[in-house]
């Protein structure tokens, strides 16, 4: 009889906790990465889709990176591709030695935008013309939240300035797309499929 009172309190016990655990890792994680559901899902506005995209052809590139220099000398007035807001080949090295393929990554300007959602200081906007998300320095606090949340690990988080900076796609007229020599970036029109490209 003791031994069952034991068990049965060990079976409560266990099922006690289990329940504790799972609300602590429910609440916790909703706190920690806020839902990022569809438009309109616990008061989030609509955001407007971006009219354009620039996308990469990984056939034609020839990871020349010319539009990593274009981007940082047109954005940031350096030429410094660590400070790009396109990227060829995170794997650079990797990559000449082995298939030769260049892979380059673009903003998406994703249909949600997770980015601009986990931005406690609405830094990230949308630009009126375009309706690129963009990310307005004067309200950047650099907490990096949204290089966190960006899928696609396009936010590019600058530690010496503690400032946050993403494609804005120039205001209409992306540079990296007008420098491509391979012309392996190209200036297209945005499709909600491209939020699931890898």
């Amino acid at each position: 009889m003791e031994s069952r009172e034991r068990k049965e309190m060990n079976r409560r016990c266990f099922l006690r906790q289990s329940m504790i655990g799972i609300g602590v890792v429910a609440v916790g994680g909703s706190v920690v990465f806020p839902y990022n559901g569809p438009s309109g899902a616990f008061g989030y506005p609509a955001i407007p889709n971006a009219t354009m995209v620039v996308m990469h052809n990984s056939a034609l590139c020839i990871g020349c990176r010319r539009c990593e220099v274009a981007c940082s000398t047109m954005r940031e007035g350096a030429s410094q591709p660590s400070r790009a807001r396109v990227f060829i080949d995170r794997r650079y090295q990797e990559s000449i030695w082995t298939d030769g393929q260049f892979t380059g990554e673009t903003c998406r300007q994703c249909e949600e935008a997770p980015c601009l959602r986990a931005c406690p200081a609405e830094a990230i906007k949308v630009d009126e013309k375009t309706k690129a998300r963009y990310v307005d320095l004067k309200v950047c606090n650099g907490l990096g939240n949204c290089q966190r949340a960006c899928p696609f690990n396009m936010v590019n988080y600058f530690e010496d300035e503690r400032k946050a900076r993403k494609c804005d796609l120039c205001g209409g007229a992306p540079e990296c797309v007008k420098q491509c020599p391979a012309t392996a970036l190209r200036y297209v029109k945005w499709d909600p499929r491209y939020d699931d490209l890898d």
